[in-house]
């Protein structure tokens, strides 16, 4: 795999990431419950964190889960994707800083 393959995925994981929190994000606020969730998912790309998401999904609404744990859970992967999109944007700015003569 090419540098420039590798930099184009983080690129794409990156923009998955900052999809999947603005969709987080809006649920939390709004209270969603799973179906909404689900929905506001059902037409995004395949990727790491929609991936995530429908598993924790899947998981949430299995019997003995409260009122609290699906906003528990998505309030988790919120700080879990931006903690891992801070990561992609400071390895880019490494990497710009690096490329520069």
């Amino acid at each position: 795999m090419s540098v420039q393959q590798i930099l184009k995925n983080r690129e794409k994981l990156a923009a998955a990431y900052e999809q999947a929190i603005a969709v987080l994000q809006q649920g939390l606020e709004r209270n969603w419950t799973g179906e909404q969730y689900s929905a506001a998912f059902v037409n995004k790309p395949n990727s790491g964190p929609v991936y995530a998401i429908h598993r924790t999904l899947q998981a949430n609404a299995k019997p003995g889960h409260d009122a609290q744990s699906l906003p528990m859970a998505m309030r988790s992967l919120l700080v879990y994707f931006t903690r891992n999109l801070a990561v992609i944007r400071q390895a880019k700015q490494t990497a710009d800083v690096a490329s520069k003569p």
